[in-house]
């Protein structure tokens, strides 16, 4: 028999129709499902913890089951809870997804302790939504409505959607004690696609498992009061919380195939090693325990990391924070922008000298960078510091992460800029930079973005701060690297130069002082670059050296800056374009490929001795263009 607990509310005459736009950001490209859920969660679990009485937030222990109909569960007992709202998601897209999951049915089960609950007001779901401390409103009753702050992992409120899902019904249950509050609260919402009709009438994209109050488009959801039905909630799917604070979430009809033990355990892994190092996660999936002891052994086993590289990358990163490496720390006027190497001033020479001796013996080297934040709130910026390890590598290629604290910001790939073979970390631990870098957030957390409207509200000087972040580590390494780069400017000339206006004396652009070097001869151009309307063409020079192997360079694009100040490289800012969201029909590729792009660059892999490049959308005329031969530097370095 099934309970008839489910309000699914109707759609009035002025609510609007469609799909769920929230999802769509939780679908970044080349991210599994299950570590995409997988951050949700655990971040959420995170935010939420308890603090010891010094004030000390307490690690969080969570506990994920699987439980299959047949084995762990009776028979048809999800369809117990279900059952009421079928001819509804029939009625849905959810349908095909829904028949699909009912063959095998089963349920994942996190119970967490050692955190909060979903705490607040629980009887009127518009009870002051600005209060972060609403987490029960916030998480049933709201929809991207940004609500953490500071130090906090989670932004932009739309990660919960990833609870849903995850479900091949679209359900997720919660059965909560509050700190200091409520207990004993049940709870559970389903999240539909989309509006949809059902017997000529329209629904909303959503429906509760609760008791309510009133009536029509006025109903009040509430969390279930009859304790019959929260205690056989609690014996039909195993769950162990009593009087404990936190929260137990049910998720039924996961796909246990994608969503399995293994699966689990390699998401935790490569998604919060550096929260598990801190022991702020204490982590048990199907009997198996994830802690700091036993984390090296688990990539392994379980081969948590696709490619050697990855895993290397990985233990070298786990080492490196659990011993402490030689630190430098520079001074404030250490960057100067984005394709430079960072000021010689900011350290001493005996400094500089140290660093890279230990560069090049392969050592790990730690290093602290100010960054100046300026919150609007405060009359003068404030600065902070954020924590960077770089390590000359051999036998794997260039592996980075950006990090808020411990959550990996996987986009953010700026360190393959640098000359030269590293692994390389930037760790954000201060709680004023780590809230700047919140407020850069995507919404999926994968990417820092400077148009995000909080920081603009938040923050002068946003673009900076921001852009000294992501270039700290190719800064620094060409600091320690002591390496040169070549820059072609006019794609009209072998040798480029800046456009200039017919009838105008030609400058010549200041060179900046370098350290001393071999002197060397000056050799012919190795790419020849040219032009037609609005497409630009790169191919081989009188001085280009293939020798029947591939070789690889990086593009970088910036239009030329009109006013003469400043060097249009570092002015560039991805609202002038952005090469990740061209379209590949823009790409004309001979005797080469593209191996990857993003905002102003694009990496090339040429395969022939006669090459040619082009890319439409700039005006030949307009634009500077700096190329830099990784394979070549690279041997150079060697």
């Amino acid at each position: 028999m099934s309970l008839d607990k489910w309000l699914v509310p109707k759609k009035s005459k002025t609510s609007p129709a469609g799909k769920t736009l929230t999802a769509d950001n939780f679908r970044p490209e080349g991210i599994e499902p299950v570590n995409v859920f997988m951050r949700e969660v655990c971040q959420n679990i995170l935010d939420a913890r308890t603090k010891d009485i010094a004030g000390n937030l307490k690690p969080a222990v969570v506990n994920f089951k699987i439980l299959k109909e047949g084995q762990d569960l009776d028979v048809g007992v999800i369809n117990k809870y279900m059952g009421k709202l079928d001819p509804f998601i029939e009625a849905s897209d959810l349908n095909d997804v829904y028949n699909n999951a009912k063959i095998s049915p089963c349920v994942l089960l996190i119970e967490e302790t050692d955190t909060i609950g979903l705490t607040g007001e629980t009887t009127d779901s518009e009870f002051d939504l600005n209060d972060k401390n609403q987490r029960w409103n916030l998480f049933w009753h709201c929809e991207a409505k940004e609500s953490k702050s500071g130090a906090e992992l989670g932004r932009a409120g739309q990660g919960k959607i990833t609870y849903n899902t995850t479900s091949g019904c679209g359900t997720v249950f919660a059965f909560t004690n509050q700190e200091h509050g409520l207990s004993d609260l049940l709870f559970g919402k389903c999240r539909f696609p989309s509006t949809f009709k059902k017997d000529g009438t329209y629904y909303l994209g959503h429906a509760f498992f609760c008791d309510h109050s009133g009536s029509g488009y006025d109903a009040q959801p509430l969390p279930i009061q009859d304790p019959k039905i929260i205690n056989q909630f609690k014996d039909d799917f195993k769950l162990k919380r009593t009087h404990q604070v936190g929260t137990s979430w049910l998720i039924p009809y996961i796909n246990d195939e994608h969503f399995g033990k293994e699966e689990l355990i390699k998401a935790l892994i490569s998604e919060f090693y550096l929260s598990i190092l801190k022991n702020d996660l204490a982590v048990t999936i199907q009997g198996t325990k994830v802690n700091a002891k036993n984390l090296r052994n688990l990539i392994k086993e379980y081969k948590v990391f696709k490619e050697e590289s990855d895993e290397n990358f990985a233990n070298w990163l786990i080492d490196t924070v659990q011993k402490s490496p030689k630190c430098f720390t520079l001074g404030e006027k250490w960057y100067l922008g984005q394709n430079d190497s960072a000021a010689e001033s900011s350290l001493t020479e005996v400094e500089i000298n140290d660093a890279r001796s230990r560069y090049s013996n392969f050592e790990t080297i730690h290093f602290k960078v100010p960054i100046s934040i300026h919150n609007k709130k405060d009359e003068e910026a404030s600065t902070v510091y954020g924590d960077i390890y770089l390590c000359k590598i051999e036998a794997n290629k260039t592996k980075e992460i950006y990090a808020r604290d411990c959550l990996i910001i996987k986009e953010e790939q700026h360190l393959k800029r640098a000359p030269g073979k590293q692994f390389g970390a930037f760790i954000a631990r201060d709680d004023l930079l780590n809230a700047f870098l919140g407020e850069a957030d995507h919404a999926s957390h994968v990417k820092w973005t400077p148009h995000n409207d909080r920081l603009t509200k938040n923050y002068n000087g946003y673009q900076n701060s921001l852009a000294t972040v992501r270039n700290s580590m190719p800064s620094i390494c060409r600091l320690i690297h002591n390496s040169e780069q070549t820059i072609y400017d006019d794609i009209f000339s072998d040798l480029i130069s800046v456009p200039i206006k017919k009838g105008a004396k030609r400058k010549k652009p200041p060179v900046k002082p370098t350290p001393p070097i071999p002197p060397r001869p000056k050799p012919l151009a190795e790419y020849s670059l040219g032009g037609r309307d609005d497409t630009v063409i790169i191919n081989n020079g009188p001085g280009f050296s293939f020798n029947g192997a591939t070789k690889s360079i990086e593009i970088k694009f910036a239009y030329e800056n009109f006013t003469g100040v400043g060097n249009a490289f570092d002015l560039y800012q991805t609202f002038e374009f952005d090469f990740e969201k061209f379209k590949n029909t823009d790409f004309k590729c001979s005797g080469c490929n593209i191996l990857e792009r993003d905002e102003n660059w694009i990496q090339l892999e040429i395969t022939e001795d006669d090459f040619e490049f082009s890319v439409k959308g700039f005006d030949p005329h307009e634009v500077r263009i700096l190329i830099d031969d990784i394979a070549g530097k690279e041997a150079y370095d060697a």
